[in-house]
């Protein structure tokens, strides 16, 4: 006759195989889990590359000079109708404490996939329009 004591022992075997084939299946679940979303994430990541690539062309200072010489009928401001405005010392703007603005250049990489930087310098359209138009000249 078969003690109890190997009844007992062949109980625990069978629980222990099936808390096993339990955690494999979890593991196969969490797997495909971890592969979905890295997945989603590097979508998310090409997404985002493209809208900044996208914001610095909007955003370029030339294509918007163009457009609004297109659009908007703008003239310059004649020399007479400027005036000097007077202000208190507590509200005037220190033009040299500014912080540089931020612009995003966009570019052609070398592999053919756009790309862009960010331009830290506080330059003037002009220099920028030259230096961004030989970025995009050296890198086609």
């Amino acid at each position: 006759m078969i003690s109890r004591s190997n009844i007992i022992i062949f109980i625990v075997f069978i629980i222990c195989i099936f808390g096993l084939f339990k955690i494999k299946y979890k593991v196969l679940e969490l797997r495909r889990d971890t592969k979905d979303l890295t997945a989603q994430l590097e979508n998310e990541k090409r997404e985002l590359n493209t809208l900044k690539v996208e914001w610095a062309y909007l955003t370029n200072p030339q294509r918007i000079a163009t457009l609004a010489s297109k659009y908007l009928n703008l003239s310059k401001t004649n020399i007479q109708r400027v005036s000097e405005v007077k202000t208190s010392q507590s509200s005037k703007v220190n033009l040299e404490e500014k912080k540089p603005k931020i612009m995003h250049i966009a570019y052609k990489h070398a592999s053919g996939k756009w790309r862009y930087r960010k331009d830290h310098q506080a330059v003037s359209t002009k220099s920028h329009l030259k230096n961004s138009k030989n970025d995009v000249k050296g890198n086609e």
